[in-house]
């Protein structure tokens, strides 16, 4: 088995299906981290989008579901009303159906190539590596 994604022991197998999970409340940078996010898929990664809209007021949702409109495997879930960030993670979970999982804010804090990176790292079993990155250093 050859690729990024493959281990001797075929526990991954390409496609890999990467979920990420965005919670959005009243983000103006959520088209540009979707498309972030969508800039990693390829041949060797699948993705699944799940926005998590926790009430936004500003448009987010209407942005959220225009993407969803245009692109296959984003999916748009809601909240009626803003019941926080960890509310919002708990539902985007829940719907998550990839072999790996991410969440990745909306207001791009991390870059969402890193996410990659950490997929690499995790299939060469680095995944010691991932509080290197969450610090910013170099990997």
């Amino acid at each position: 088995m050859t690729g990024w994604l493959a281990r001797a022991d075929n526990l991954y197998v390409h496609p890999v299906t990467l979920s990420v999970v965005i919670p959005c409340y009243n983000e103006a940078t959520l088209e540009d981290c979707v498309n972030g996010v969508l800039s990693i898929e390829d041949d060797t990664l699948a993705l699944e989008v799940i926005i998590v809209d926790d009430g936004s007021t500003d448009g987010s949702l209407q942005v959220a579901e225009r993407l969803a409109n245009c692109v296959p495997g984003i999916v748009v879930l809601r909240h009626e009303r803003n019941q926080g960030k960890g509310a919002a993670l708990r539902t985007g979970l829940k719907a998550a159906s990839g072999a790996f999982v991410a969440i990745q804010d909306a207001d791009l804090e991390y870059d969402p190539a890193d996410l990659k990176r950490l997929l690499i790292r995790e299939a060469a079993g680095l995944v010691g590596e991932v509080p290197r990155l969450l610090r910013g250093e170099a990997l």
